[in-house]
């Protein structure tokens, strides 16, 4: 079967299946979770290095699919995440000017993330009119744990 096909009954048997879910709690969760998937444009999933299961796992979404993502949503969010560092990339446009940061904040850097962008937008108005911003989070960074043993590391 083409893939547009197959990927057609696949959802059309999860609907079938979320059908028989009892808790509308479970069926919110699991619609949502199935909103997102549909979302995703693009993994590295597929991709080995050297043969092999890369050590890091990457999704870019389109914002506008994503069910329920509070304002304002970005054009496109990229989400990196590895057993040692997770990261995000925010764009609100195809083009768009922004950086990268560190983030000291495990359990919120998006938010942060959020923030710095939607200040940045304010200020480059006149530049550009959107703005994009990326930053990750070190899980385990190396012994010493500075930023510059950090940056050494790679």
């Amino acid at each position: 079967l083409p893939r547009a096909e197959q990927v057609a009954c696949i959802e059309q048997a999860l609907k079938a299946a979320l059908d028989d879910v009892q808790s509308l709690d479970d069926d919110r969760i699991l619609r949502l979770f199935l909103g997102v998937v549909r979302a995703t444009l693009r993994t590295g999933y597929f991709q080995r290095q050297e043969g092999l299961v890369r050590e890091y796992i990457n999704y870019k979404f389109d914002c506008a699919r994503v069910p329920e993502l509070p304002k304002p949503r970005p054009y496109r969010e990229i989400f990196v995440y590895s057993p040692r560092v997770e990261g995000i990339h925010l764009r609100f446009g195809p083009v768009a000017r922004g950086g990268l940061r560190w983030s000291d904040r495990r359990e919120d850097f998006r938010t942060e993330v959020l923030g710095l962008v939607k200040a940045q937008m304010v200020k480059n108005t006149v530049i550009v009119p959107v703005g994009s911003k990326g930053g990750f989070f070190v899980k385990r960074p190396p012994v010493g744990g500075d930023r510059e043993a950090q940056l050494a590391e790679g």
